[in-house]
Parts: structure tokens; C-alpha cells; sequence
């Protein structure tokens, strides 16, 4: 997982296919497909989810999707303190 792009208020968050199937064998139940996902944050959470292959993220079970996307979080950017 790496930080794709950030400023003052997002960022977005890749997801490579590769952990994506690290996450499924660690979340037996999930049915996200192993392929590269994106997550996109802003002040107030998580705002979009976009998989490589295009297809609709309601498609998936949301309680894995919301798991992922929690530990895509560790991701965030650091903010510089002031």
C-alpha cells in the first residue's frame, strides 16, 4: 500500500493486487477480487473506492471493504506539526 496523492484536506490511497490477497487470506469471509484498489479520504473518512477493473464497489462485502480501507489508512500522510 503506498499514498498515491495528498494535499491539505485528502489523499488516496493504492492498494496493489498482491495486498489485496494478503488481506483475503487474512479475512477468510471476503469476496474482494485481487486486483488493485484505490481509496480516497478526506477530513470526514473514506469518500470513493475505485478497483483497477472498474466495477462498482457495492458489488463487494462491505464490512471486508471497510476493513481494508481501515488498514489502508495507516497510509495517511503525516501532517507537519506547526
Amino acid at each position: 500500500m503506498r499514498t498515491l496523492q495528498s494535499n491539505a484536506t485528502s489523499y488516496t490511497i493504492a492498494v496493489s493486487a498482491q495486498d489485496v490477497a494478503d488481506f483475503n487470506n487474512l479475512w477468510p469471509c471476503s469476496n474482494i477480487p485481487e486486483v488493485a484498489v484505490q481509496f480516497d479520504f478526506d477530513p470526514n473518512g473514506l469518500v470513493d473506492i475505485r478497483f483497477s477493473n472498474g466495477v462498482d464497489s457495492s458489488e463487494y462485502d462491505g464490512e471486508a471493504l471497510l476493513a481494508l480501507s481501515q488498514d489502508a489508512q495507516i497510509f495517511q500522510p503525516k501532517t507537519e506539526a506547526k
